[in-house]
């Protein structure tokens, strides 16, 4: 691709969250790629998608959580966080709480995703 005149834009969104996180446990977890949905629960539960997942794999998953978007989940919060989607609006929140307690200049979603290293390439002709 080198030598085209094309602009390459990165977007932060909910989705690319939720791609970094199912990577994320399906690695630490050694399970099959695509086998996280939003819906999946960490601990066993009397519905569909869980995983099962004991205390310490539960506490080194917060602990990759918070290496990988740069950000703290309090013992009270990791214990509510139990559901994928809940995770995914919880890093949301806090990236976006993150921003505006650093009272920098506010980063475009792109300029977010390129620090964390979760970007969604968008690709224009």
């Amino acid at each position: 691709m080198e030598g085209l005149n094309m602009a390459t834009k990165y977007i932060l969104t909910k989705e690319v969250i939720f791609e970094r996180l199912k990577q994320i446990i399906e690695n630490q977890l050694l399970l099959e790629e695509n086998s996280i949905t939003k819906n999946t629960t960490l601990l066993k539960s009397s519905g569909g998608d869980s995983l099962d997942v004991d205390s310490l794999d539960l506490v080194e998953l917060i602990l990759t959580f918070e290496e990988a978007f740069k950000i703290d989940i309090s013992d009270d919060d990791a214990s509510k966080l139990l559901v994928v989607e809940d995770i995914v609006n919880y890093v949301a929140t806090a990236l976006e709480k993150k921003e505006e307690e650093s009272g920098k200049r506010k980063k475009l979603p792109g300029e977010l995703a390129q620090e964390l290293n979760l970007v969604d390439p968008i690709i224009d002709d």
